[in-house]
């Protein structure tokens, strides 16, 4: 079992289930660590520009699983909730928490059940363009908007037909989503990563398991610890709320706003809304 000290480097952890995962670091070695959890469908690299506007702080950027150079479990119940939790309270702990953490899509999903259900692993959570659970599943079944929105997690059950669609033309349809917030070379890389066997369906996995595998209803009490939403007001998969001219990635399309406004809760000590669906959220705007 490798050490946090050499994960640090760019190893390979050994953490739930004995999956094995990619861990990067950005930053100076002796800054202070902040775990960062990415989304659909990237990998740890996808935090290296957000770092660069940090100051005195190390990126902890893991691949999650089904993820960039990660294990690819070939099951969708290897992909359930409590197992891809797993992942994480296994992270803090490897690197040593309570910790500042930040994740945007799938990482921030992740993050609204790590401060629910593990507190004490917490000092602040900074979520990116990822609503409560609850709150999702009721804009479903509530907005036609949202249904629609949302529609591509029904598409990613069916069989077999996803994965051919997001490979072929060397993952033109993946490629695409990073059109003016990647460069070429990281696109390559990530072309490179989604050629792996069993990536693109381990990605997809996560859709297919919190429909198959729901697990227990996310919790409606607050959790001790507070997290701060931030979300681009053009996003295209979820309503409105922070940044005006942002849509989807925060973290790449306003490096320095998305860096301030999470920096801004580490300095002073504050936290912003109660993980609870029915809190007020924020209404602030901010231009990049």
């Amino acid at each position: 079992r490798v050490t946090a000290a050499r994960a640090f480097d760019g190893e390979r952890l050994v953490v739930n289930d004995g999956v094995v995962l990619a861990v990067r670091s950005f930053g100076p070695r002796d800054g202070s660590p902040v775990l960062a959890l990415h989304g659909f469908p990237e990998m740890g690299t996808t935090w290296a520009p957000l770092a660069q506007r940090l100051e005195g702080v190390r990126i902890v950027a893991p691949d999650l699983r089904g993820h960039g150079l990660s294990d690819a479990p070939c099951r969708v119940s290897a992909c359930r909730l409590d197992r891809l939790l797993g992942d994480v309270v296994a992270l803090v702990d490897l690197v040593g928490g309570p910790l500042h953490v930040v994740g945007h899509d799938w990482g921030g999903a992740l993050l609204w059940l790590l401060a629910e259900r593990h507190p004490e692993r917490i000092r602040t959570a900074t979520i990116l363009s990822a609503p409560h659970p609850l709150v999702l599943r009721r804009a479903v079944l509530g907005d036609p908007g949202q249904r629609r929105r949302s529609a591509y997690v029904l598409e990613a059950q069916l069989p077999v037909l996803p994965e051919r669609y997001l490979a072929r033309d060397d993952a033109a349809f993946l490629a695409g989503l990073f059109s003016g917030t990647h460069d070429d070379d990281e696109i390559e890389a990530y072309r490179v990563a989604w050629s792996r066997p069993g990536v693109v369906r381990g990605m997809l996995n996560w859709y297919r398991a919190v429909i198959r595998h729901p697990g227990p209803d996310p919790l409606v009490a607050a959790a001790d610890r507070r997290v701060h939403l931030i979300t681009g007001a053009d996003d295209p998969l979820f309503g409105p709320d922070v940044l005006d001219g942002v849509r989807h990635s925060p973290h790449r399309e306003a490096i320095h706003t998305t860096a301030a406004l999470i920096s801004s809760r580490w300095d002073d000590g504050s936290t912003l809304l109660d993980a609870r669906p029915d809190a007020p959220t924020s209404t602030s705007r901010h231009t990049r």
